[in-house]
């Protein structure tokens, strides 16, 4: 067999195995030996014709598992340390110890056996003995620990005083032959605490070599010649001899002076840490990279009623909102990945199984470009959550709004225009037909009647305005809830007929009384039943029925008409809000009705509902009103008794030149005498020189208000002028402003000529 293989160049690889005054083997990966050096075996007793080509295990049959053990664990890549053992070839016994390092070779990983023997025979001293020596006091002066061998127990032999002197002295002073009383004299030893000085009979060197035990991680403060102190750590070994009897001992020590001064600043750092975390109002949280709970302050252990055991023992995840686990590991994710500070809004929960938001932040805490903790906080922010949500559904709200009015105003728009298209062709109808014929007698039956519809408009706006700032004024009395549904059906009835829709009533045959504003529950039957004509047909049916039910009145309007999409159900009483539109819209209306028919209804201190199981299946409105008895009311007949009075004179007064003169021509039909004034200073001057009976008085005049023109005339005339409003400012507070000035009456524009022809009557 070849007695070499390839690992280098054949000189390199012939000086290091002549040279080395070391033994040394090489193993080829088949195991066999194919080379080794006289040092080699020397230390192993054999000669170069007992091994070459031989398997290592087989020269060591007493050692083989062993040997396999270390020989895999060497060939895996790791040097190993063959320990101090004796060995008996051809008679004699020898100690030696050495090493197993892999080699890269031909054909796999073999091995290169270093060996040393340390122990002759009696009598004989071992060749090489001056340079093992060397070997040795080189070795230790590169060890970056402080070494001190004792060869007896009371004999110090060397140390390596580059590192352990210097450090521990101050000098290089190289200590050999001195007593351990001597060695361990030359300084002060003191336990951890760095005050309680040490027995001697506790240090490692001691209990080595007195004691013969193995002593691990000792720790030790040092005091120096000089009076500085050093902290150190040591492990100790006793030396025994064949017989197992201590013949000396090994301390190696390391100064960690600088890694304990490090840990007591970590401690410092980390107890300050604790207490600002401990006085900050946020919750603060310490995490190990796999997000193991290392820390929590009082801020999070008062919101969860956690502490940092129990927290640990739950897991973050679970005090998470289930909805924000997945954004929780998000957020850890990428301070893992970006090694930067992350935010994210949480929400956990709270001691009392509530969860509120919170803004959360993760700082990771990098070392070595690497996480080693995490550093949480968060700050609640459940109020500033709810206002945004809160100006979220405001918005919503407004948005809402502006499209309904956007709606409102293009209905408002068409509903306006409808009527005066009609008006306006009469007024050209009037204008060219002949006085009394049938065409102009049709003209004015039209402007009437779009006159009228027109009023209603305005008078549905103001009602619903006045619904919803709370100034409507009930005017109560006790009725029989049966005559208002009749009398509201009777007005109903022929227009459904006409329009082929099978119309019926239904009350009780008692009377049911009720303390209500008769001509306001007429008003919401009436709306409730324009609602049902608006959406019947020829062929269907609407019922109106009133009935008494757990104490209440209850009025239903019932159709078999096109039934309302449930999309719009809930908002059905909402102002503006209609049933399906179409662009003709041709039973106009601004989606009011129904507003006020909940409105009135709520005032009386009942309710009003709807059901319908959807479109073309009819719907149902249900009015509930309380029933109750107040003082009975006379029956009023709507005109003062007396007797009539003609020929009044009237000053009509208006800065509306067209309104003006119109009123005055109607004035004039009526059998009056008529003047117009268009603002207050002439109006005063035609009362002191016409002297008028009536004055009609537009309030919003320009300069001189109606209100101060009607204080004028009552300091210039007394009571004996009839003052009447008439104006288009007509909500409550206005008439109560008119009164207050002294007008007798309020008439709104556009004034009911039937009431007015009443009021100069």
């Amino acid at each position: 067999m070849s007695t070499q293989r390839t690992v280098g160049s054949a000189s390199l690889t012939d000086l290091l195995f002549d040279e080395a005054a070391v033994g040394l083997c090489l193993v080829a990966p088949d195991g066999t030996i194919v080379r080794v050096n006289a040092p080699w075996l020397r230390s192993t007793g054999f000669t170069h014709e007992q091994v070459l080509g031989e398997h290592i295990v087989s020269l060591f049959p007493g050692t083989r598992d062993m040997a396999l053990a270390m020989h895999a664990r060497a060939r895996a890549g790791h040097r190993v340390e063959v320990p101090r053992h004796a060995q008996t070839v051809n008679g004699r016994e020898t100690w030696w110890e050495g090493s197993i390092a892999p080699v890269a070779m031909e054909g796999g990983t073999g091995l290169l056996i270093t060996a040393r023997e340390v122990r002759s025979g009696p009598g004989e001293q071992p060749p090489g003995c001056a340079s093992c020596t060397e070997v040795v006091d080189r070795l230790l002066a590169c060890v970056p620990e402080g070494i001190t061998i004792a060869t007896g127990p009371d004999v110090v032999t060397i140390a390596n005083s580059r590192y352990a002197e210097e450090r521990l002295l101050g000098s290089w002073n190289r200590s050999v032959g001195l007593s351990m009383e001597q060695w361990l004299a030359r300084v002060e030893h003191y336990l951890p605490d760095g005050k309680t000085p040490a027995a001697v009979e506790d240090l490692p060197l001691w209990r080595a070599t007195r004691r013969g035990e193995s002593v691990r991680d000792a720790e030790l403060v040092v005091r120096r010649p000089d009076g500085t102190r050093m902290s150190v750590t040591c492990n100790a070994e006793p030396v025994r001899d064949a017989a197992g009897d201590v013949v000396g001992g090994i301390v190696a020590w390391r100064d960690v002076t600088e890694q304990r001064r490090q840990q007591a600043a970590l401690r410092t750092t980390e107890e300050r840490f604790r207490l600002l975390a401990e006085a900050m109002p946020q919750i603060v949280c310490v995490l190990a990279p796999d997000g193991a709970v290392e820390l929590v302050n009082r801020a999070w252990t008062t919101f969860s009623g956690l502490d940092v055991a129990a927290t640990a023992r739950t897991g973050w995840e679970r005090v998470l909102h289930p909805d924000d686990v997945q954004a929780a590991r998000e957020c850890r994710y990428q301070a893992l990945k970006r090694l930067e500070p992350q935010d994210v809004e949480l929400r956990y929960r709270a001691a009392d199984g509530t969860y509120r938001w919170f803004l959360s932040r993760l700082a990771p805490v990098v070392e070595g470009g690497r996480v080693v903790r995490f550093i949480g906080a968060g700050m609640d922010i459940e109020r500033r959550k709810r206002a945004e949500a809160e100006l979220r559904d405001a918005n919503a709200k407004l948005v809402e709004a502006d499209r309904r009015k956007d709606e409102f105003l293009g209905m408002l728009s068409h509903e306006l225009r409808n009527p005066l298209a009609p008006i306006r062709n009469s007024s050209f109808i009037l204008r060219h037909a002949a006085p009394g014929s049938d065409a102009a007698s049709r003209a004015q039956q039209v402007i009437e009647r779009q006159t009228g519809h027109l009023t209603h408009l305005v008078d549905d706006l103001l009602d619903v305005t006045r619904i919803s700032r709370g100034k409507i004024e009930l005017r109560r009395s006790t009725v029989d809830l049966r005559e208002v549904v009749l009398r509201a059906a009777e007005d109903f009835r022929l227009p459904l007929d006409d329009r082929g829709v099978s119309f019926r009533a239904s009350v009780p045959e008692a009377p049911v009384r009720a303390h209500v504003d008769a001509t306001r529950i007429t008003q919401v039957v009436g709306n409730l039943l324009t609602n049902a004509a608006k959406f019947t047909r020829r062929g269907d049916e609407v019922i109106v029925s009133l009935t008494v039910e757990e104490g209440e009145a209850a009025i239903r309007v019932r159709d078999t008409g096109a039934g309302i999409d449930p999309a719009i159900l809930a908002s059905i009483f909402q102002p503006f809000v209609q049933g399906e539109r179409t662009l003709a819209r041709s039973e106009g209306g601004l989606g009011l009705g129904l507003a006020l028919v909940r409105g009135i209804a709520e005032l009386h201190g009942g309710a009003a509902s709807v059901t319908s199981e959807g479109k073309g299946r009819g719907a149902e409105f249900l009015v509930r009103l309380p029933l109750g008895q107040g003082q009975p009311s006379a029956p009023v007949d709507g005109r003062s008794a007396g007797t009539a009075r003609s020929g009044r004179r009237v000053l009509v007064v208006d800065d509306n030149v067209d309104a003006a003169e119109t009123l005055a021509e109607i004035v004039t039909m009526l059998g009056h005498t008529a003047e117009i004034a268009f603002d207050g200073p002439g109006a005063l001057d035609k009362v002191r020189t016409g002297r008028p009976d009536v004055v009609l008085c537009d309030l919003g005049l320009p300069g001189m208000s109606g209100y101060d023109v009607a204080a004028a005339i009552r300091a210039m005339a007394g009571e004996r002028v009839q003052l009447v409003a008439v104006s288009g400012y007509a909500q409550p507070e206005d008439v109560k402003r008119a009164t207050d000035a002294g007008f007798d009456a309020h008439v709104a524009k556009p004034a009911d000529l039937t009431f007015l022809e009443a009021l100069l009557a």
